[in-house]
């Protein structure tokens, strides 16, 4: 028992000797491991999160809101590109920004939030250049 505990002056017993070198190094080792662990679980980010979009409603959307303005094939190709540049886009900083991974709506089976009504409100208002600067 003499190993484990130390028997003081008043006959109290403690658990170890602080005048011991070895026990002290060990013990404030310890606690500069805990506070680097500590700063590094602040600074980690949190893990992001598993979000629907139905690509396929917002591509049949846009298909026929084109079809009803009758355009030349050329300016169509071109706003099929612009249009899918904002879909990238939107996708890519809504997802930045809120540290979420978007899968296609169809490919996920339960339990993914839908963001497809957000997607859809962002490239709106891409549209009308009221959300952000492209970069």
């Amino acid at each position: 028992m003499n190993i484990v505990f130390n028997k003081l002056k008043n006959g109290a017993y403690i658990l170890f000797d602080i005048n011991n070198t070895y026990i002290m190094s060990f013990l404030f080792g310890m606690l500069g491991a805990l506070v680097i662990i500590f700063i590094f679980s602040f600074m980690q980010k949190p893990f992001p999160t598993i979000a629907t979009v139905n690509i396929t409603g917002i591509v049949d959307r846009f298909i026929k809101e084109e079809s009803h303005k009758n355009l030349e094939p050329n300016l169509l190709k071109k706003e099929v590109k612009e249009f899918g540049n904002k879909v990238d886009f939107v996708l890519s900083h809504y997802s930045k920004q809120n540290n979420i991974i978007f899968f296609p709506s169809e490919a996920v089976i339960a339990g993914g939030k839908d963001y497809t009504s957000a997607i859809i409100n962002d490239i709106n208002h891409l549209d009308s250049g009221q959300m952000y600067e492209k970069n």
